[in-house]
């Protein structure tokens, strides 16, 4: 069995990695418009590579500590787009995940940072 320790520093770990993977591709997109995305391979590669860490972190999260899923509401949108991004799904449409990057990544770093500087679910008393 992990120690507390351990365990709290295995989903701060998570929730950090979650935080830089929003936090790159926000910087990545922050001048450009949907044509500009839509234009660049290379800035699709980057979000996509970024997308593909963040689902990985947010798996792995949830796998380790599921109380933390009902402190995160777009986990399940991004943790499918993630997945589908990293097994190359070539019917993922530019305009979803732009509307993602806009629309869930603020609200998921939000809350990430929530979590980061708030209590964290394993150490509320049932």
């Amino acid at each position: 069995m992990r120690g507390e320790l351990f365990m709290e520093r295995e989903a701060k770990d998570c929730l950090e990695e979650i935080a830089h993977a929003i936090d790159s591709i926000r910087a990545f997109t922050a001048s450009k418009d949907l044509n500009d995305y839509l234009s660049d391979e290379l800035l699709r590669a980057a979000v996509e590579r970024k997308f593909g860490i963040l689902g990985a972190a947010l798996s792995e999260l949830l796998r380790d500590f599921p109380l933390y899923s009902d402190r995160i509401t777009p986990v399940g949108e991004l943790y499918a787009i993630g997945r589908r991004m990293t097994q190359g799904d070539s019917d993922l449409q530019d305009a979803v995940v732009w509307e993602m990057i806009h629309v869930f990544l603020p609200r998921l770093r939000r809350q990430v940072q929530q979590l980061l500087e708030g209590p964290r679910p394993e150490d509320r008393v049932n």
